[in-house]
């Protein structure tokens, strides 16, 4: 399985288990548990969740959106 199918995986699994949602940084705090998002210097493979949120924004994975929002105070 490849590295993006299996974030995908967990993707969904951590979703089910929010059904408020997750915030970007929830969501990379639960990802990185992972030590194949982690490349061999110890920082975070961005390219893996980026390429994946693409394809989320595209329609090409179904059942999960990415929701960007803006707060001004």
């Amino acid at each position: 399985m490849s590295t993006t199918a299996k974030v995908l995986e967990k993707m969904n699994m951590l979703l089910a288990n929010n059904e408020s949602g997750l915030t970007s940084e929830e969501l990379w705090a639960e990802l990185m548990s992972d030590k194949e998002l982690v490349d061999k210097n110890g920082n975070r493979r961005n390219g893996v969740v980026v390429g994946l949120t693409t394809r989320i924004k595209t329609g090409k994975v179904e059942n999960i959106k990415v929701i960007k929002t803006m707060i001004i105070n």
